[in-house]
């Protein structure tokens, strides 16, 4: 900017009109970028809840045969979740294209000065040269200024959701138990049976090996579980405390 002031100071009458200027740009373009992002985050959050699902219930997708309707659901949201960003692209281009009309109307006025003037050449080139990378450096600015004011957004919103949101969890839910417990404990079983997969070949009905189970075992006792040869039971003798 120095470069092309020397070479035109009367570029420095337009230095509050540019401000002025870009200060609508961001003001316009940060009202609708705000809102745009909004969209494009509850565009997606369907999309990323319907990929969790798959990834758990993929097994049942399959088992059922929905995995064609299940591709189908998420084409869909797919779709949905790229509307707001392809919005989103598009000012962003007509930002781009607001600064390089700006960027070109001070190219026109610097070398109308610096004909009308007989400018040295040499400055004249440099300043223009100047002037192509402070194009892209106004974008840069409104185009970081945008993202820093969503970005406060976000933390505005998490820092209300932070203090109205009242915790699930209620007084005294949460218990600390001792190291030492429990000091005494009791299995108890009561009416349990067990039975072979197999039915019976003489009465067609599944015989039960174990009918109706009455025990209870206090702390420390020591039980020994014994069964016939080739019983599926442990060993004779084997002990569990």
């Amino acid at each position: 900017m120095a470069v092309m002031l020397t070479v035109s100071p009367y570029l420095a009458i337009t230095l509050p009109f540019l401000a002025a200027l870009l200060y609508v740009l961001q003001k316009f373009y940060l009202r609708t970028s705000r809102q745009l992002r909004l969209l494009d985050l509850e565009a997606k959050s369907p999309l990323y809840t319907h990929f969790l699902d798959t990834v758990r219930g993929i097994t049942t997708l399959r088992a059922f045969g929905f995995v064609r309707e299940d591709i189908q659901k998420n084409a869909c949201f797919l779709t949905s979740s790229q509307r707001p960003s392809y919005l989103l692209l598009m000012i962003q281009e007509w930002l781009n294209v607001v600064l390089d009309v700006v960027v070109m109307l001070l190219a026109v006025g610097l070398i109308t000065v610096a004909v009308r003037f007989h400018s040295n050449s040499a400055l004249t080139g440099a300043a223009l040269y100047s002037l192509l990378s402070f194009g892209e450096n106004l974008a840069g600015i409104v185009l970081f200024w945008t993202k820093l004011e969503s970005s406060l957004g976000a933390i505005a919103r998490l820092k209300i959701f932070n203090e109205t949101t009242k915790p699930e969890d209620t007084d005294g839910e949460d218990i600390d138990v001792p190291e030492q417990w429990p000091q005494r404990s009791v299995v108890e079983l009561k009416g349990v049976s067990e039975k072979y997969a197999a039915k019976d070949q003489d009465d067609g009905k599944t015989s039960l090996t174990l009918p109706d189970i009455q025990l209870i075992i206090g702390s420390g006792e020591k039980i020994a579980i014994c069964g016939p040869p080739r019983s599926n039971i442990h060993h004779d003798g084997e002990y569990y405390n």
